[in-house]
């Protein structure tokens, strides 16, 4: 059945959002050295990873609720018009920070980025969860990037409703013992993780129903809860277009991976519609031009078969 007519539940993103401003370079900044000039693109959008996801669902027709806090300043409402002017419709915003966070992001011409973040402080947890936690009220699929103030909110989601998360590299979860057995699908990067089997079955371990490890341009390793031990890796799809911007590239896999595994896609095509557009996104600055759903279906059809018969079992020698 053609991915197009098939249905996803709207997805409800609860995380920080971020004033993102990117620099495109030339030349690499370490190669210039530090008093030179040289060339760049700067650019000034709305970022975070409930962003980029929120993005990735609307380019397949299907909105997204963004739950999330901000400055109630010049800033915030910078940051609210380019929400709308992407097409993000009607966020629950609470306006609870001191200041909003910004990031900063230096890409350099191979598509490699650099990020310098500056993150406010956040306010009272109770503050968070009274004023956040009626706009998940009824929500039938939750996808939390985890934060101190967002993973207290799992405890407001209503009976029956599907939890997934981003595992942010160096997050610490041992706070909060309850929110791995609540969450049903769970995606990390690869990225300085020297052993990811046994990250893949440690977060496994609780509860969750199936573990994502995103591995850039290796593509993804994954195992589910009926069996642990088995990790399969799934390969990169090849670009015809040079890497430019890698920025965001996993929030694009982790969310068109949700759209089309809880359409009913088997696990397999779901990774590979995923492969598909987190690959283009690189290929592309900025997160504007994803594929709609009908050139998803059209590219799937064309490679889909070939590409799951290079699906493996993991293998370390095989990543180095």
């Amino acid at each position: 059945m053609p991915a197009q007519s098939q249905t996803s539940t709207p997805i409800t993103l609860v995380g920080n959002l971020a004033l993102d401003i990117t620099v495109f370079t030339t030349a690499s900044p370490q190669a210039s050295g530090p008093r030179e000039d040289y060339p760049a693109d700067v650019r000034i959008e709305a970022g975070g990873s409930v962003y980029n996801h929120a993005r990735a669902h609307a380019s397949l027709g299907v909105p997204a609720h963004i739950v999330s806090l901000y400055a109630d300043d010049a800033e915030g409402h910078l940051l609210t018009s380019r929400l709308e002017s992407a097409g993000i419709p009607g966020p629950f915003l609470a306006p609870l920070l001191p200041r909003n966070h910004k990031t900063v992001l230096i890409i350099d011409p191979a598509g490699d980025k650099t990020i310098h973040t500056c993150r406010a402080s956040f306010p009272p947890i109770e503050n968070v969860t009274n004023a956040l936690a009626p706009a998940l009220t009824g929500r039938r699929h939750v996808h939390i990037a985890p934060n101190p103030w967002s993973i207290p909110l799992a405890c407001h989601l209503p009976p029956g409703a599907v939890l997934s998360a981003d595992l942010h590299v160096g997050f610490d979860l041992e706070p909060y013992p309850g929110f791995l057995p609540r969450t049903g699908i769970v995606f990390f990067s690869g990225k300085g993780v020297p052993d990811i089997p046994a990250r893949i079955a440690g977060y496994l371990a609780p509860g969750p129903a199936l573990v994502i490890c995103t591995d850039a341009g290796r593509g993804c390793h994954l195992a589910t809860s009926s069996d642990p031990s088995a990790v399969r890796t799934f390969p990169a799809v090849s670009q015809d277009e040079p890497v430019i911007d890698s920025a965001g590239a996993g929030d694009v896999f982790a969310a068109t991976f949700l759209h089309y595994y809880h359409a009913g896609m088997p696990l397999d095509t779901a990774v590979h519609y995923a492969h598909l557009q987190a690959g283009h996104s690189c290929t592309r600055k900025g997160l504007s031009h994803l594929h709609p759903a009908p050139v998803l279906d059209h590219l799937h059809a064309e490679y889909g078969r070939s590409y799951q018969a290079t699906v493996r079992p993991y293998s370390r020698t095989a990543m180095s």
